[in-house]
């Protein structure tokens, strides 16, 4: 304790203020996990750090669910910073239904990584809602088939999919890398052919464009046009957020 508390510029604390500190601290983290969240998000990230806990009087090593969540008005917010055991179907359940049960009735798009149980409980939890996998985790996961020595070089190499202009543009470049790369990194190439649909930026690029959309007009730009071509749940939303522009623009 006193090297923790000297770490935060404090040089000496007594039992008593550690009790008083912990007792108010719990209280914010319990108003922090109850507090009641809004009905709609077009995207929400999920994502585990492994930390080292301490659980009644032994310290473990812990599954932490972090979800961040974007609204109807583009703001991005922590919903969820949740501890778990390990990360199965159950446990990530049990999380999202803890967010429905607060409030959330339609999520849009949820990102992860590829975890099975995370995927599962998204999918049954947020029923009709995409998934795409995190395109920094796939990354990862591709990299850690290459060299050390090669890393950088072929990390520049692989950025540039999801800085193509386009899905088609981006499919072309990455059908052109594997092609260039299949013999020298094998293992990396069959990693990016097998995951590349679900970390493609089709969803998310309209996604995004909504999120900003919804931003502006809520900072008073009534000009704002969303152009989303797709006849999916997406563009239906896209089509009444145009709708709802031009009606304010009459009322002002």
């Amino acid at each position: 304790m006193d090297s923790l508390t000297k770490t935060l510029g404090i040089e000496s604390i007594s039992r008593g203020q550690v009790s008083v500190l912990t007792e108010e601290l719990n209280e914010q983290v319990e108003a922090f996990q109850q507090r009641k969240l809004e009905a709609t998000y077009l995207v929400l990230w999920g994502d585990a750090l492994y930390e080292r806990i301490r659980d009644n009087r032994a310290v473990k090593n812990m599954a932490v669910l972090v979800v961040t969540g974007i609204n109807t008005e583009g703001k991005r917010d922590i919903l969820a910073v949740e501890p778990m055991y390990e990360e199965s179907t159950a446990t990530h359940t049990k999380l999202f239904e803890n967010l429905k049960e607060r409030g959330i009735k339609k999520v849009w798009l949820v990102i992860s990584d590829a975890h099975k149980g995370l995927v599962k409980a998204a999918r049954e939890s947020f029923v009709g809602c995409s998934w795409q996998r995190c395109k920094v985790h796939f990354m990862r996961n591709i990299l850690g088939c290459v060299s050390s020595r090669d890393k950088k070089y072929f990390a520049e190499k692989l950025k540039q999919i999801w800085l193509q202009p386009d899905y088609d543009s981006a499919t072309k470049y990455a059908d052109w890398l594997m092609n260039e790369y299949e013999g020298k990194y094998p293992q990396a190439i069959a990693t990016l052919e097998e995951g590349l649909e679900d970390a493609s930026r089709k969803l998310a690029r309209p996604i995004e464009q909504l999120a900003s959309a919804a931003e502006a007009v809520a900072n008073g730009d009534l000009t704002v046009k969303i152009n989303i071509k797709s006849a999916d749940e997406v563009g239906v939303l896209g089509n009444s957020m145009n709708e709802m522009v031009q009606k304010i623009g009459f009322l002002v």
